[in-house]
């Protein structure tokens, strides 16, 4: 587990939070927040399983290190998914709010905001590289 996954969820924390604070304690699509949540520790039983399955073989990227292995990237891809609902669940309830804001609402807008960015730089990056990486050079140009 990385430490840029655990930024991610701790961000989508703050999302969460700023979901509800920023409308009055009655955000739109609760679902949404859900889904996040569940997304997101699903990925932790995903991202940790190859690890102790003794599967995959590690590679030691820059900033975030892998394990080569199609269970971990799919729990990546369910950090992204569950990243990319709870930052449009907080964009939904923005427009409604209404005063000032505070601080832990501006940290789960700025999450949402850093979460979308990063998350469509590992798209545009896994896209160019043309799927899952199969190699620790692959995994390197991916991340």
């Amino acid at each position: 587990m990385s430490f840029v996954v655990w930024f991610v969820a701790c961000g989508m924390i703050f999302a969460q939070i700023a979901a509800y604070r920023i409308s009055d304690g009655m955000p739109r699509s609760e679902n949404m927040g859900r889904t996040a949540a569940v997304a997101l520790m699903a990925a932790f039983f995903l991202l940790g399983a190859p690890a102790l399955m003794d599967a995959g073989v590690p590679s030691l990227n820059n900033y975030i290190p892998a394990i080569i292995d199609p269970v971990y990237y799919i729990g990546l891809l369910l950090v992204a998914f569950g990243a990319i609902m709870g930052a449009t669940r907080v964009f939904m309830n923005l427009s409604d709010r209404q005063g000032a804001l505070e601080p832990i609402g501006a940290a789960g807008i700025a999450a949402s905001v850093v979460a979308i960015l990063a998350v469509t730089a590992f798209a545009i990056s896994w896209n160019h590289n043309g799927g899952m990486p199969t190699s620790p050079a692959e995994n390197e140009d991916v991340f």
